[in-house]
């Protein structure tokens, strides 16, 4: 016979008392997307004893110090977690967005007290913790304006990530991979239609964002194969009514006058180049449905995508470079005629 006892009044579990005291990190399980930016991790230092619930991963380390512990905050702060995390998590970028424990743990994190670096962090950390200024309102009119405490915190994370890069010893064209990422593609990702990935990359009123982040990095990449005092410069075309733009570079000599300028009524120009450089024809349909040209002449390179900046990045101005200096390098081929 079965013996039947009496049910109890409550059940609970105490989880892992440890985490509940002493020097620790606490990590939202959940990714933050309210806000804007969206796709935030939320971690913080804590050091008073308190319990919480199981949404929360408290991370305490053997080295039971101030300084590692905000380290790790700093590290788990930067644009290089959320690229990593983004990459490496099973469920952030599909459904239920979070963070696993064991994904969480897997993050290589670098404490070297003797790195410039560390201390950089600990100090840019401090200030972020500590920086509690009364907003302007109308019960505190002697308060610092909203948009100026947002410019000060983006400030300090700028120099935080800054700090991470060179922890971690990034070459430039990993931090601008992660920069792409966290200020392009993942917004990009949660907004696709107001972001600044849907924004378009060249228009007149606006092309100094396509020279700093893509033309002079590209220009930069092509330099070193020019002879000298040559450098690489370009010409901006538009397209199927802005849709589309057509970046033409060439070879000019360093001390020539140069102003980029956009022009927009000068498309059949631009395919007819396309075509001697292809050895086939290929019109403006063709060229959307593939979405990318690489065009490389004797005379030019003309590199065609849509008109929108998560096309014209930083890091893609790199890997252009390197796909037209081996197009360059390799010729066209004598088979068929093409320039691949």
């Amino acid at each position: 016979m079965p013996i039947f006892v009496e049910s109890p009044q409550r059940v609970h579990r105490f989880g892992a008392l440890g985490a509940y005291q002493g020097l620790r990190v606490l990590v939202n399980e959940g990714i933050f997307e309210k806000g804007n930016p969206k796709g935030i991790i939320i971690a913080q230092f804590h050091n008073t004893p308190f319990c919480f619930y199981r949404s929360l991963y408290g991370l305490k380390l053997l080295d039971q110090t101030e300084e590692s512990h905000k380290v790790l905050t700093g590290i788990l702060w930067s644009s290089l977690a959320r690229y990593y995390f983004f990459m490496t998590s099973a469920n952030w970028g599909l459904w239920h967005h979070k963070l696993l424990l064991d994904e969480l743990l897997q993050l290589p994190v670098i404490f070297d007290k003797s790195h410039f670096a560390t201390a950089k962090i600990f100090d840019v950390v401090n200030r972020l913790i500590n920086y509690h200024p009364t907003a302007r309102d109308l019960n505190h009119p002697d308060g610092v304006d909203e948009n100026e405490i947002t410019a000060q915190r983006n400030l300090w994370e700028r120099e935080l990530d800054g700090a991470v890069f060179e922890l971690y010893d990034l070459s430039e064209e990993q931090k601008d991979l992660v920069r792409d990422f966290c200020e392009v593609t993942l917004p990009f990702y949660y907004q696709p239609f107001n972001s600044m990935g849907s924004m378009p990359a060249g228009e007149h009123t606006e092309i100094s964002w396509l020279k700093e982040n893509y033309i002079d990095i590209f220009s930069r990449r092509w330099n070193a194969y020019l002879k000298a005092n040559t450098v690489m410069r370009a010409h901006l075309h538009l397209g199927a009514h802005g849709t589309m733009m057509a970046l033409e570079f060439f070879p000019a000599d360093k001390v020539d006058a140069w102003e980029l300028d956009v022009n927009d009524n000068s498309w059949q120009y631009v395919l007819d180049q396309i075509e001697k450089a292809l050895r086939y024809p290929m019109g403006t349909s063709q060229i959307i449905i593939d979405g990318i040209v690489h065009a490389v002449s004797d005379d030019s390179i003309i590199i065609v995508k849509r008109n929108e900046r998560r096309f014209w990045t930083r890091s893609l101005a790199r890997e252009d470079a390197d796909i037209t200096l081996y197009k360059r390098m390799v010729g066209p081929s004598e088979k068929d005629g093409s320039d691949c």
